[in-house]
């Protein structure tokens, strides 16, 4: 029959799947049975990338691994010897010291007394779940802010170690110690907790999985440097070249022969540029653009010559000179009348020009002056302001109807009509039409156009004096130098433009070529360029392929860390969660917990466990705290029990929350625990220690240490080392009581008095002792809520009337000697001597001993 497969031959099993470098990581974990430094790491990383082809380098042949090579764990047994010279931990003390014994160690306080300091260092040396920080003591402002630092001894596999700590987290070999802390009663009853203790061979899982996680990092991280570099070439390349996209879109998937071909350069290449650079700049200066903006300009001031002329086409000197005879005859008609109706007055330049510029100022006076008719009787002369006469009245009416008679608006209507005539053609000067002339190109190297316009100009300009002067143009000027000229312009605007169409072509093909050379040019240099950056450019090509190789490989990890996940589970079933379930279960019926179902989810190569009633509730929702508390001592008193090595055990108050009953189950189980591991309990329940130290009263002296943690107001965790919090035993108080009266035999006078009434102050509480624990046999006990009714017919009730009749008068005797009791005064300077106090502690013992003894 095959044997059931181990964690050790899964691990093998699994890694014999795996691909090389993986065997190489794993053979090393199970070689040295500890996770990889980061250099190790580094080791097994170039392996993957060699065996990989991601690097240069030698590949290794394969490994098979054999269940041989896994070695076991070696066995270190831990105990802690004493803590001394703790300083800056709380308000702890100076100069105590803690001794531990090798089972089980009592540490008793009321609430600040200080255990917790104590508690706290243990934490953070074992580095357990609930490690808390150490601070100074906060109440002393002259504190210092020095960490916390102790002295721990301790004995590995019997040999003396010590450690000077000053408040690190976790200092080997301390790791090994277990913690309960009943204030994270919860991380035992709701959480996925993972183990803080793994057994040698499943330890390799979490091992192997940290150093796969490692390797990965490593991988994902040179991949992500790859992934993030920036494409340097971009400012190199001109984005107008051929193959700038491809330098654009650079990566694993480019065509690199292609690039590499381009890089290759014909010896003659810098002719080759200097020969563009030539057709460039003969394509650039000949440019026939620059002729079409010239005759553009041409083009322009024709039109605007042909516009101007053709207003003259228009001209009708018939039309002309019958306006200006128009207004000489009404002229003359004027003249005429006003002569007749004013040669009366004898008027100097009568009709002259001067005279008819007098005449119509004074009107436009009167029009804008004043109002009504004016002149009137009674009015002044405008001009001398003088009363006017009938004489001078008369003579202004005249002037008067000079410029408004119908003879005058006869006048006025056909100089109005002539100017309406002219205005047409006073738009236009033969100075503007030489200006625009002189600015033509064409026109001035053109002899036949160039002629033809200025004949048209000399017309114009002839016209254009005669109109100004109102005068006859003359019959002999020629208006066939206006046609003449239209005709010469239409004919060049023609040549114009079909000059331009022929230009325009030639510059579509010239800038077509241009382009062409340009970009040939360009592509050269760039190509140079290229063939520079080529090696570079070779090895950014490699890295992009490099990191879409790597980043296969990364994929591959979820598959080995889903795989490796699985044999890890199947290896903590059979191994650890299987162990740990019959060691919880068991430590459930110890400790009467209730019964829950344990589940033992894993992911990650790590081993966890759950504990349920109910997939829809957590445990602190149904069970009580003192159900809770039960529980969660029993996982972590299962989790510690997985340690094939023997290593402390702590407990700091494990009974909050615990009904009497179950109190005693807890004091049973870590009494029965100190046999096989140091148990070290700090509390501050007296019936507690009360059942604890009731487990050894025994068993061997040294097989329970007891101390009494006090404050004195300020500072706190002083220690005084003790056999009880007053829970007096017969052999204790017998031993105190020989001692005190050796004591007396060796003092005189008061010394001994003093000595003697302390010695019956002890016999008083043997007595209570031997009632308690010997004539009534622990039915019922101080600090204890129950009767103990099994014990009932251990109760000797025919020897309980010697017995009693023998110790109650001591009893008596001895309440009337201490100072708790008040005396009458005849009885208050009665003292006993020392031969009494032996008497009567020989009765007490006599009666005793013949009580237990008896059959």
């Amino acid at each position: 029959m095959n044997p059931s497969p181990t964690a050790k031959s899964l691990l093998v099993n699994w890694t014999n799947h795996q691909e090389h470098w993986i065997r190489g990581v794993v053979t090393e974990i199970i070689a040295t049975r500890r996770n990889l430094s980061s250099s190790r790491i580094d080791h097994h990383y170039e392996i993957l990338l060699i065996e990989k082809d991601l690097k240069a380098g030698q590949k290794l042949s394969p490994i098979n691994l054999a269940d041989e090579v896994l070695a076991s764990d070696q066995i270190q047994n831990l105990s802690l010897a004493s803590i001394s010279e703790v300083k800056n931990a709380n308000a702890l003390a100076p100069r105590q010291t803690l001794e531990f014994c090798n089972k089980m160690n009592i540490i008793f306080g009321e609430n600040a007394s200080g255990k917790t300091g104590y508690v706290r260092i243990l934490k953070r040396t074992a580095s357990v779940r609930s490690a808390e920080d150490i601070l100074p003591n906060l109440s002393d402002p002259n504190a210092t802010t020095a960490p916390p630092s102790a002295t721990i001894k301790y004995f590995l596999n019997d040999q003396p170690g010590s450690l000077n700590w000053s408040g690190e987290v976790g200092v080997h070999p301390l790791t090994r110690i277990d913690i309960f802390d009943s204030r994270f009663t919860n991380i035992h009853v709701d959480e996925d907790l993972t183990y803080l203790f793994t057994p040698g061979e499943l330890a390799l899982f979490p091992m192997v999985q940290r150093a796969l996680d490692g390797v990965k990092g490593k991988l994902e991280s040179a991949v992500l440097e790859i992934s993030n570099k920036i494409n340097p070439f971009l400012p190199m390349i001109p984005k107008t070249c051929s193959f700038y996209k491809e330098i654009e879109n650079l990566g694993a998937a480019s065509n690199l022969e292609q690039l590499e071909a381009l890089a290759i350069l014909d010896s003659d290449i810098q002719q080759m540029i200097a020969n563009l650079n030539e057709d460039i700049s003969a394509l650039r200066s000949s440019n026939p653009l620059t002729e079409i903006k010239l005759l553009d300009t041409s083009e322009q001031g024709l039109v605007k010559i042909r516009n101007q002329l053709a207003i003259f086409t228009q001209f009708d000197p018939i039309i002309y000179h019958g306006l200006l005879d128009n207004i000489r005859q009404n002229q003359s008609n004027h003249d005429q009348l006003s002569k007749s109706s004013l040669s009366q007055f004898e008027i100097p330049g009568l009709l002259e020009d001067h005279w008819k510029q007098f005449i119509y100022s004074g009107e436009t006076y009167i029009h804008s002056h004043l109002k009504g008719q004016y002149p009137t009787e009674g009015d002044r002369c405008i001009y001398c302001l003088q009363d006017l006469e009938s004489a001078a009245l008369s003579l202004i009416k005249e002037y008067r109807q000079y410029c408004s008679n119908h003879s005058k608006q006869k006048l006025d209507d056909s100089k109005a009509n002539l100017e309406t005539w002219l205005r047409t053609f006073n738009e236009i000067t033969h100075s503007q039409l030489s200006d625009t002339v002189s600015q033509i190109p064409a026109a001035g190297g053109k002899n036949a156009l160039h002629s033809t316009i200025t004949s048209a100009i000399h017309t114009i300009s002839a016209i254009e004096k005669a109109l100004r002067e109102r005068a006859n143009v003359a019959d002999d000027l020629s208006f066939d130098t206006i046609s003449d000229a239209l005709k010469f312009i239409e004919l060049e605007l023609e040549n114009i433009k079909n000059i331009k169409n022929d230009l325009q072509t030639r510059s579509v093909e010239r800038e077509s070529a241009l382009k062409i050379r340009e970009h040939e040019l360009i592509d050269l240099l760039a190509r140079t360029e290229l063939q520079k950056l080529m090696p570079q450019i070779k090895e950014y090509f490699e890295n992009a392929k490099w990191a879409d190789s790597a980043v296969v490989q990364l994929k591959k990890f979820q598959g080995i860390f889903k795989s490796l996940t699985h044999a890890s589970k199947m290896a903590s079933d059979q191994l650890l969660n299987q162990d740990f379930e019959s060691k919880f279960e068991k430590e459930c019926e110890l400790l009467k917990a209730p019964k829950v179902q344990v589940q033992f989810p894993g992911k990650q190569g790590q081993v966890a466990r759950r504990k349920t009633i109910s997939e829809k509730f957590n445990l602190s929702d149904i069970l009580s705290e003192g159900e809770q508390k039960a529980i969660a001592l029993a996982d972590f008193l299962a989790e510690a029990h997985l340690r094939s090595t023997n290593a402390p055990i702590v407990f700091d108050d494990p009974v909050n929350s615990l009904d009497y009953k179950r109190m005693e189950y807890v004091a049973q189980r870590l009494a029965s625990l100190s046999q096989e591991r140091q148990v070290i309990i700090f509390t501050h329940n007296i019936w507690f220690v009360t059942e604890l130290l009731g487990n050894f009263e025994s068993g061997p002296q040294g097989d329970c240490n007891y101390y009494h943690v006090q404050s004195d107001g300020t500072t706190r965790g002083i220690i005084s080392r003790g056999s009880g919090p007053r829970t007096d035993t017969y052999n204790s108080l017998k031993g105190k009581i020989n001692q005190l009266i050796q004591s007396a035999g060796s003092a005189t006078g008061e010394s001994q008095q003093v000595l003697i009434e302390k010695a019956y102050d002890y016999l008083r509480s043997l007595c209570e002792v031997v009632v308690e624990s010997e004539l009534l046999q622990g039915v019922t006990k101080r600090y204890q809520p129950n009767v103990r009714m099994t014990n009932l017919d251990k109760i000797k009730c025919d020897k309980l009337p010697d017995a009693i009749q023998a110790i109650q008068p001591i009893f008596v005797k001895c309440c009337r000697q201490i100072a708790g009791h008040s005396q009458p005064l005849e009885t208050l300077n009665v003292r006993p001597e020392l031969t009494d106090l032996s008497k009567d502690f020989s009765i007490v013992t006599t009666a005793y001993e013949t009580y237990k003894n008896a059959k």
